[in-house]
């Protein structure tokens, strides 16, 4: 009996090769628009450095023209005291400044995120451990995931007598040799830039909540200058007034910026 069963459930062949059926298919969308897509993410990248210029208005790189160089210029006169210190002290605008500033930093994140979202969507779900699957796995089968050299193409055109006919071909995708090199130095740098944009936003999280550490960079920044003088000046400051001192300290002969500091210092 048990050759008889043998005879009729016995497997008789072998599957051949050919295109298994329950394999998903891998549509690639992406191809004719990746250039596009470049150029829209350079656009999204210069917005948050548009705002902010545009707020700006050059107006840090006009306050100290020719007071950054190693020796004291002539423009650092007692009338041009006497206004930078007013203008630091007295005007309003200051905090609504600096918030701008910290909008464009967490602009810079937000942009970030919005474009590994449309990337990952444009390389259907592809990008977002397009880097680590490169780094962990067999280059050539990491690779060919996402961008293979060759496809199955179906072309349509028109019949003799209007029908639709579908033509069936191999198509040679030679772009996505450079495709797959350009979106993996995209994928690290945009691993880079979250750190970076991270941490900058934490540097300005603690310049915006914690007093001691401004008090902390003022001290780091101004030499001989004693530090009751630099905790009183954290203390008065404001969170606006000393990004704006801050800032133009860095660009500003250390003579200048420290009797500009002890001069705001005895008016506030």
């Amino acid at each position: 009996m048990d050759n008889v069963n043998e005879k009729y459930y016995r497997t008789m062949g072998v599957e051949g090769l050919g295109i298994e059926e329950h394999k998903e298919i891998y549509t690639l969308l992406y191809y004719q628009w990746i250039s596009l897509l470049f150029c829209f993410q350079a656009l999204l990248f210069y917005v948050p450095r548009y705002l902010w210029k545009t707020w700006e208005g050059d107006r840090f790189s006009q306050m100290v023209k020719d007071l950054g160089g190693p020796i004291v210029s002539d423009k650092w006169s007692s009338t041009y005291k006497e206004k930078l210190t007013r203008f630091i002290i007295t005007n309003e605008n200051h905090d609504l400044f600096a918030f701008r500033f910290a909008f464009c930093e967490f602009l810079n994140l937000c942009n970030l995120i919005i474009q590994c979202l449309l990337m990952d969507w444009y390389l259907n779900g592809k990008f977002s451990l397009y880097g680590y699957e490169v780094a962990t796995k067999p280059w050539p089968q990491a690779y060919n995931r996402v961008f293979p050299k060759k496809a199955k193409c179906t072309y349509t055109k028109f019949g003799h007598s209007g029908s639709i006919i579908d033509i069936d071909a191999l198509c040679i995708l030679p772009l996505n040799i450079l495709n797959e090199k350009f979106f993996l130095i995209i994928w690290y740098l945009m691993v880079v830039l979250f750190i970076i944009t991270f941490g900058a936003l934490i540097y300005r999280l603690l310049v915006l909540t914690w007093r001691e550490f401004r008090i902390y960079l003022l001290m780091a920044q101004v030499r001989n200058v004693s530090r009751e003088k630099c905790q009183q000046l954290g203390k008065n400051l404001t969170h606006g007034q000393f990004f704006f001192i801050y800032n133009i300290g860095k660009n500003m002969n250390p003579i200048i910026y420290k009797e500009l500091i002890l001069l705001i210092y005895e008016q506030l």
